[in-house]
């Protein structure tokens, strides 16, 4: 471990550490089941707060003068871009897998 990798570490110590050693992993996950895990559990939470955001009543109206197009999306439409995201993950999540094979 080298002298920077140290320090962060140390700073990490303080108040929030949990949050740092999730977000910053040292180590390679213990298998893909974990790496999917999280991955998911991070889409989720993500992509929902950004579907909520813009697509969803009240905050909807606050974010449509920001659009070039003022139309919105149908429902169809916004599934079949979920499935292409999880699709995105899985990929990722199966590169990650190979990647930090042990």
């Amino acid at each position: 471990m080298n002298a920077s990798a140290t320090s962060i570490s140390e700073q990490a110590a303080g108040v929030g550490s949990a949050w740092w050693q999730w977000l910053v992993r040292p180590d390679p996950f213990a298998d893909a089941w974990e790496c999917a895990y999280e991955n998911y559990a991070i889409f989720i939470v993500l992509f929902t707060a950004a579907h909520l955001m813009l697509y969803v009543e009240p905050h909807r109206s606050f974010f449509t003068p920001f659009k070039f197009n003022k139309n919105y999306p149908e429902s169809n439409l916004i599934v079949k871009e979920i499935g292409r995201s999880l699709r995105g993950v899985a990929i990722c999540t199966a590169y990650d897998a190979v990647v930090n094979a042990r």
